[in-house]
């Protein structure tokens, strides 16, 4: 598989034999020559994820088709969702807002940990869940933001 992380393009190989298993909250712990390593992965839509190491934000976008081409996938880039049940700290948008690629949208507090939702795409916000308020705690897969579709040319 294609990846670019941070802007910056690698072929990666899927390590089916690398010991790993899931976290609440979100996380994936994965097991390298014996040390364990922990990273938060968000998944952004279309093939794009946000991953935390170290306290360090990484970008992480698979590479669809041939080289050159924008071809999307099948994946709505519209809705941004909760990655994991957390309570809303801030809101950074209304409905009508333009926002850019990797804006943050919404703040979530997990675990003691703040966690900024960005955007998976530059777009206008179409609207704001209806459970989004700050304060509220808002089970994983709840609907944050809703963007409207990408026009395409």
């Amino acid at each position: 598989m294609i990846a670019r992380i941070d802007g910056q393009r690698h072929e990666l190989e899927r390590a089916s034999k690398v010991p790993h298993r899931w976290e609440p909250g979100g996380t994936l712990v994965l097991t390298l020559e014996e040390h364990a390593v922990e990273m938060m992965v968000l998944k952004l839509g279309a093939g794009r994820y946000e991953i935390w190491l170290g306290g360090e934000r990484h970008l992480v976008e698979e590479e669809r088709g041939r080289a050159g081409s924008q071809g999307g996938g099948s994946e709505d880039d519209t809705l941004v969702i909760a990655p994991m049940p957390a309570k809303i700290v801030r809101i950074g948008v209304k409905a009508g807002d333009d926002v850019s690629d990797g804006q943050t949208l919404v703040v979530l507090e997990s675990m003691k940990m703040e966690l900024g939702v960005t955007a998976p795409r530059a777009g206008r916000v179409q609207r704001i869940g209806a459970e989004v308020k700050v304060g509220a705690i808002v089970p994983a897969g709840t609907l944050l933001v809703e963007l409207e579709p990408a026009v395409t040319t």
